[in-house]
């Protein structure tokens, strides 16, 4: 009988057919999906194609869809600019710890305050919320990391994100509210602890809601600009952002002087923006590389078959 129902469900189901109507909105769909996705793209491709264009073309408005009058110029300087390896480094450095650390410190706590036996877990919850919403300010976090002697190392930018109070939140509703409690006490039949069910239980199975915690924190770390500045006075260890800072600086040096003929202004005018669309491209590199690697996770979740009945 079974075998007689499920012929008889999937011969239904072949003999559904798209109608015209529906054939005609998904080609709205795909049209409408393909015009969203090239607004996206456009900005950043004319980034890329202007930054190997010749600054004449772009300053008329000639570049368009495709490079005009190849141009490198801005890519050499960047490359005999041994600042920028020296930031992309360092850069590369705090994002990969600063992310790592952060994840390991924030996704403990988000699984511990989503046990429902924690001791004081209300208060801690609201404690982590207040510090979401209210801040010290910039001149006493300031004292506090002089305090700690933190200054000018690479601890002054890892330890004060290792914690993410709005990525704790989105942690512990998943842990809380889409893990089903039937997983821990199996597992705890079994003989595991808590700990285990952590390592072994929450953490793969909450690995959409982890990935857009990693990008988050890799973005937060990557694009940080205003904290290296004021924490960060030795070159060895400053970031890329600081350093790009200084280059676009450095080249719009000396257009404000009347002294200078209008030609070599208009020289240096062109050469500055061309420098500013490679440095877009060269600081943005790596997290557009990170987002393929970690858009599965985005797509499908890990929940399906995870409670047997």
């Amino acid at each position: 009988m079974e075998k007689i129902k499920k012929a008889k469900i999937t011969s239904n189901l072949s003999a559904i057919r798209p109608t015209k109507g529906d054939r005609v909105l998904d080609i709205c769909i795909i049209v409408a999906l393909l015009v969203i996705g090239i607004l996206f793209l456009y900005p950043l491709w004319l980034v890329v194609i202007s930054s190997i264009s010749d600054p004449t073309y772009i300053s008329t408005g000639q570049v368009f869809l495709l490079p005009k009058g190849l141009n490198l110029d801005a890519y050499k300087e960047l490359y005999r600019t041994t600042t920028v390896w020296i930031g992309y480094r360092n850069s590369l450095l705090y994002t990969f710890a600063g992310t790592a650390s952060a994840m390991a410190v924030t996704t403990a706590c988000a699984f511990a305050l989503s046990r429902e036996n924690l001791p004081f877990r209300r208060p801690l919850t609201l404690f982590f919320l207040f510090t979401m919403y209210f801040s010290g300010g910039l001149i006493p976090t300031f004292f506090v990391i002089q305090d700690l002697h933190l200054l000018n190392t690479v601890w002054c930018l890892i330890l004060p994100g290792m914690l993410g109070p709005y990525n704790l939140v989105i942690c512990r509703s998943y842990f809380e509210n889409s893990i089903p409690e039937e997983i821990y006490e199996s597992a705890q039949l079994e003989g595991a602890g808590m700990f285990r069910c952590f390592i072994q239980l929450a953490v793969p199975l909450a690995k959409p809601t982890l990935a857009v915690m990693v990008l988050n924190f890799a973005l937060g770390f990557w694009n940080s600009y205003f904290y290296p500045m004021i924490y960060i006075s030795d070159d060895n260890i400053q970031t890329l952002q600081v350093f790009i800072k200084r280059i676009t600086t450095a080249a719009a040096a000396g257009l404000d002087n009347p002294n200078v003929a209008l030609e070599v202004i208009a020289e240096q005018l062109r050469k500055v923006q061309l420098l500013k669309y490679a440095v877009v491209i060269v600081s943005t590199l790596p997290m557009i590389l990170l987002y393929p690697a970690i858009r599965r996770y985005f797509i499908s979740g890990m929940m399906i078959g995870a409670v047997k009945g």
